[in-house]
């Protein structure tokens, strides 16, 4: 990322990984972090404001943790009728729990939680997550050390749709577009894919107009832009696009 950063924007947060390394370097750091699943936001707003309810929460479900418990919180406590009877820190705990005791899919990717609908059932009526550990992973640590990550920086989390995002862009603003994520979290329907890589694109090619410094992993639905060229190739071979922005502010 550039040396100095004042303002930070990602359009697809879900583990946040980027932004947590955004927000622990840059103190001065304005960030707009922005997702689609309102379930994801909900989490992270939280633990921006509620941490100790969410922690103490999720240790009520892992005193609780089985397989039958787990069938429970997927069938019926994240149904819409149900969540709403919940406080914002349990219906997140619950989400939380889901997604650290599933079993990955058959490719080891995250296992896809919904609480729209009945939850846990996709539109085909196949279970969206299946038990798949003995042990809750809670990490009480991290979990606070976050909160106050985002307690001390300038931190807007909400849920809207990516283009949204455009108005608050800043120039030299620094863009996360990770096009893996956006994919994750997209319809499964068909021609989902080429959809999305139009609206990827688009959304690349707007930002790059605005001056934005868009960083994002290779992937074959925003390399198509012709915005970004390579900037870094890691050791975990995960190679980073930029744009011309970008690589000024690099080159600085």
């Amino acid at each position: 990322m550039p040396p100095s950063l004042d303002g930070y924007a990602e359009p697809f947060l879900d583990g946040g990984a980027t932004a947590i390394a955004v927000l622990a370097e840059h103190p001065e750091v304005t960030a707009t972090l922005v997702g689609q699943n309102p379930a994801v936001v909900e989490v992270w707003r939280v633990v921006q404001s509620d941490v100790e309810s969410l922690i103490r929460s999720l240790r009520w479900v892992a005193e609780r943790h089985s397989p039958a418990f787990f069938a429970g919180v997927r069938d019926r406590d994240l149904e819409p009728v149900a969540a709403a009877a919940l406080s914002p820190a349990e219906r997140a705990a619950r989400y939380v729990y889901l997604r650290g005791t599933a079993r990955p899919d058959a490719r080891g990717d995250q296992p896809r939680v919904v609480t729209s609908a009945v939850a846990g059932v996709d539109g085909a009526g196949d279970p969206v997550v299946e038990y798949g550990r003995d042990t809750v992973p809670v990490d009480e640590a991290g979990l606070r050390m976050l909160a106050r990550l985002l307690g001390e920086r300038d931190v807007t989390i909400v849920a809207k749709p990516p283009f949204e995002l455009l108005g608050d862009l800043r120039e030299d603003d620094l863009l996360w577009v990770d096009a893996a994520q956006a994919q994750a979290q997209a319809s499964a329907a068909a021609g989902a894919d080429g959809r999305l890589g139009r609206e990827l694109r688009s959304l690349v090619g707007s930002a790059v107009a605005r001056g934005a410094a868009v960083l994002a992993p290779a992937h074959p639905l925003v390399e198509a832009s012709g915005e970004l060229a390579v900037v870094a190739q890691p050791a975990d071979d995960v190679t980073l696009l930029g744009s011309a922005a970008l690589r000024r502010a690099l080159q600085r």
